[in-house]
């Protein structure tokens, strides 16, 4: 019902409101079914593009712990901790 009112002050008349409405449900409804029938998991390895971008994630993945990137963030931590003088109390 709230859906209905809020599209009745977006639309000129009630009826195209209630044609959105309508429109919303059949297209959820379609949605919720065919999700239903997938399984994304595979469908990772079935569909070419998805395989593609799963190989090319991963390669850079790969690449950027080969290449060192991520070696900034182990050594800056104790690079950190000896600049900044320790005080005890």
């Amino acid at each position: 019902m709230e859906a209905f009112q809020s599209l009745c002050e977006l639309r000129e008349s009630r009826i195209q409101a209630a044609r959105d409405v309508f429109y919303i449900h059949c297209l959820t409804d379609v949605e919720w079914r065919v999700k239903m029938e997938q399984d994304n998991f595979l469908e990772l390895f079935t569909v070419p593009r998805n395989f593609r971008a799963l190989l090319a994630s991963s390669l850079v993945l790969v690449l950027q712990q080969q290449c060192g990137i991520n070696v900034i963030i182990y050594v800056g931590y104790p690079v950190q901790n000896n600049t900044i003088p320790y005080r005890r109390c």
